[in-house]
């Protein structure tokens, strides 16, 4: 037989290849089932259903490929020759060779780039910093709003159109920075060419390569700050960095977003890794531990004490009213958590069939026992963190957890020398390929999109819906907008119920209103809407310090609501404590100043103080986006009453009359100045 012909036959098929195989096979299965059975809940695989028929059809046309490239005659010798070349030339090959190949992979995102803006909070991104000098500055990633604002002043000013494009920018020069990191990095990791190749598609080809296509979310820099601080942690490992360097990376990739603390107790490992006195790392040993002791301890009073830490932690035992059933042993909680690393290591039973020789008391070099410290961290913030309970939207905060534990895969399989048959390499790209491309057309799909979405909402998932409306209305289908929120008030009964008791609190109905602000409260007591009904129910009674503790503790689960802040500010006002009135409305008028019945509350502040000038230049930013603002004409005539000026005051009061029709406070303003207009 001859060596073409030798080169052309199946190889031997062995217990491994078999177990590797089968691997490939149920994971084509099962994101093909799961999206023809049309299971909603495993929103991690069944993108296929929200596509057209097409993508069927190429779904199965891929599956015959498959089978032909598991079982089919190959020249395995070529293709492996081709892969050692691909291989040789992108990891062994001059610097600039990664240097183009991150080029190529920005033009690839820049193209891509996603055109609607569901999933994450991309919408509320966009309005936040959209609207002029005033926006949310979040302590969680301020290195990330830092850079938006940076885009933006270049641009020109913080306009709609200027926020996107500092978020698209942000995201694709993000996903060049990552590729290139991720070369070096895997570069580091192994020298087989088969083994880089298949690290390099299962991390490039996963769901998270959605986060560089112009994805509007600040997770983007913190996925390339830290890939950028793993590799210089595995080189310093290797003696090529110093260690100032792996820790200026970590500072980068916390102020990018402060999920990256998770890869502090590797830092600390890595401090110790190359202590060589006995003394001194019994020493550093035991001062971890007392570390590690004290942060449970601070973990658990923070949990039981402070409802602001409370709400960012999954429920162990016992779930909360806001999701019932889920905690962190519920089958919901594991499901979630399966949907997640399908979405974004959609080849992970296949990593895992590759590394089930793989024994975990044998052979932990420095390398592998760092990532398996920063795996640790990664992954008990991915199960602890209560996003998870809305994971299918927040899915990219929760996807840098299982960066880690992907490259603790390759270490380990390149520590046991597992060999990666050519065919089998292929089969993986393939599979990724049809997974992940399926996902990434639905997210450039805004039918698909839409109609996966709305899987995704539950009547305790109140964000979901109103982020879906925002959507509708922003692309002009007024309809569906109305739809949407009618549809909520009917799956969402507590939603109806919080309606119907302002309802009656608006009317006069103050005990009927107290009484549904105590059964929503019963039902569910972290619910910072019901805190805030419950505490604006104590305020028409005079309950003002009640009061004060509820929209202090709804402050405390929803930091950044201008109208809960706003509310809070009217309360002090009635407790004559201006001050703190001054506080409230300058905050709740930094993030929304668009919101005219916020500027009206600081402006009513600064009057109460008898600012006058300060009041009156509010009533002027008013005029000039509405020159017929009645609340401007308020302010004017609550200033003019003050200054004795009844002439002016009369003259607003009769503009007041006439441009506020339609106002909740009209009757009352009416009644009450009517002497004015005399």
């Amino acid at each position: 037989m001859s060596s073409s012909n030798a080169a052309s036959h199946k190889p031997a098929i062995s217990t491994d290849s078999i177990v590797v195989q089968t691997a490939v096979i149920v994971t084509y299965g099962a994101f093909g089932s799961l999206s023809l059975l049309g299971v909603e809940r495993m929103w991690g695989f069944n993108h296929i259903m929200f596509l057209p028929m097409g993508a069927w059809t190429a779904y199965l046309l891929g599956g015959m490929l498959l089978m032909w490239l598991l079982w089919g005659r190959l020249p395995d010798g070529r293709i492996d020759s081709c892969i050692k070349a691909i291989g040789g030339w992108t990891f062994e090959g001059p610097k600039w060779h990664r240097g183009l190949l991150s080029v190529l992979a920005v033009c690839v995102f820049a193209v891509a780039r996603v055109p609607i803006h569901l999933l994450g909070d991309g919408y509320t991104c966009l309005a936040t910093f959209g609207q002029g000098e005033a926006y949310i500055h979040k302590w969680a990633e301020p290195g990330s709003i830092w850079l938006i604002r940076q885009i933006q002043a270049s641009l020109g000013g913080y306009t709609p159109e200027t926020a996107y494009i500092a978020f698209a920018g942000m995201s694709v020069m993000s996903g060049g920075v990552f590729v290139w990191s991720v070369l070096a990095l895997i570069g580091e990791l192994t020298k087989d060419a088969g083994l880089r190749l298949l690290a390099l598609s299962s991390v490039l080809l996963g769901g998270s390569a959605l986060l560089f296509m112009g994805y509007v979310e600040f997770y983007a820099p913190v996925w390339a700050a830290s890939a950028v601080f793993i590799l210089a942690a595995i080189r310093y490992l290797n003696g090529k960095v110093g260690i100032w360097l792996v820790v200026l990376a970590l500072v980068l990739s916390v102020l990018m977003h402060v999920e990256a603390v998770v890869f502090l107790p590797a830092l600390g490992y890595l401090l110790m890794a190359k202590v060589r006195s006995s003394t001194v790392k019994r020493v550093t040993v035991a001062a971890a531990c007392l570390t590690m002791i004290a942060g449970v301890a601070t973990f658990v009073w923070l949990y039981q004490n402070r409802i602001e830490f409370e709400v960012l932690i999954l429920p162990i035992l016992q779930s909360r009213p806001e999701y019932p059933g889920y905690t962190f042993f519920s089958m919901l909680h594991v499901t979630d958590l399966l949907n997640e690393i399908a979405l974004v290591v959609p080849n992970g039973l296949v990593l895992i069939a590759a590394l089930r020789r793989t024994s975990i008391r044998r052979r932990w070099n420095r390398m592998g026992r760092f990532l398996l410290i920063a795996s640790v961290g990664s992954l008990s913030f991915f199960m602890l963190f209560a996003a998870a309970t809305t994971m299918g939207r927040d899915w990219d905060v929760m996807a840098l957890s299982l960066l880690c534990p992907v490259l603790l895969v390759f270490q380990r399989l390149r520590v046991h020398c597992i060999g990666i048959a050519p065919r089998f390499l292929l089969a993986n790209v393939l599979v990724l390929g049809l997974v992940s491309g399926a996902f990434f057309t639905v997210a450039h799909c805004p039918t698909c999109t839409e109609a996966r979405f709305r899987t995704l909402l539950t009547e305790y998932n109140w964000n979901g819906w109103i982020i879906l409306s925002t959507h509708y209305e922003q692309t002009g289908q007024h309809d569906q907008a109305i739809a949407i929120l009618r549809e909520m008030e009917r799956r969402v009964p507590d939603r109806r119920t919080l309606l119907n008791a302002y309802a009656a609190l608006d009317s006069g109905q103050v005990s009927e209103a107290a009484d549904l602000a105590d059964g929503l409260l019963r039902k569910d007591s972290y619910n910072p809407h019901f805190m805030q009904l419950e505490a604006n129910v104590l305020r028409k009674q005079k309950r003002f310090d009640e009061a004060e503790l509820y929209y202090l503790r709804a402050l405390k689960v929803k930091p950044y609501h201008a109208p809960l802040m706003n509310e809070l500010a009217q309360l002090y006002i009635d407790k004559r404590e201006l001050n703190g009135a001054e506080q409230w409305a300058t905050k709740a008028h930094t993030l929304e100043p668009e919101k005219t019945f916020i500027t009206e509350t600081l402006a009513l502040v600064y009057i109460k103080m008898q600012d006058y000038t300060e009041a009156t230049a509010l009533a002027d930013s008013l005029f000039l986006d509405d020159p017929h603002s009645a609340g401007a004409h308020l302010i004017k005539m609550t200033v003019a009453l003050n200054r004795g000026d009844y002439d002016s005051a009369g003259a607003h009061y009769r503009a007041y009359l006439l441009y506020g029709k339609g106002r909740s406070d009209y009757e009352r303003i009416r009644e009450h100045y009517k002497g004015l207009s005399e």
